[in-house]
């Protein structure tokens, strides 16, 4: 249970959303972000969660010292799976930080810069591990089939 002292101490959560090309949300896409704490309330943020920037800081978050400082972290966009992740601890001592990815709906795999002579000039032996002591050629084969 909170002390008097740690009751009053605010803690942060600094949340970056990036996309599935593995880079920051571009600026202005719309963003959900739900943070719900470890007694399972729902923390009000401003514009009802929406926000605009990959990277949101929410301040000022209590700190109960117990499970109540565990958190639910989840985001969403239009045209997106929703992401999340759990527990995320807060504490007074340092800002929690969490990156969560989101990825179209309508995702698929695309291989387009993985091509055979971009993996072998790749620093790490993909060639190598894709050939398993066979012939670079068969290998090769074996990757474009």
């Amino acid at each position: 249970m909170a002390t008097s002292s740690t009751a009053l101490q605010p803690c942060a959560i600094t949340v970056s959303v990036f996309s599935g090309a593995r880079a920051l949300m571009p600026a202005g896409t719309q963003i959900l972000l739900t943070l719900r704490n470890g007694n399972q309330v729902v923390t009000p943020l401003p514009n009802n969660g929406y926000f605009t920037h990959p990277e949101i800081a929410v301040q000022s978050l209590p700190f109960f010292d117990n499970f109540g400082d565990n958190y639910s972290v989840l985001v969403w966009s239009k045209g997106r799976a929703q992401a999340g992740f759990t527990p995320v601890k807060v504490s007074p001592q340092a800002p929690a930080i969490i990156d969560l990815m989101l990825v179209p709906k309508d995702a698929g795999l695309n291989f387009n810069a993985a091509g055979w002579d971009a993996l072998r000039q790749s620093p790490i032996p993909y060639t190598r591990l894709l050939s398993a002591g066979t012939p670079d050629s068969v290998a090769q084969a074996r990757y474009s089939d």
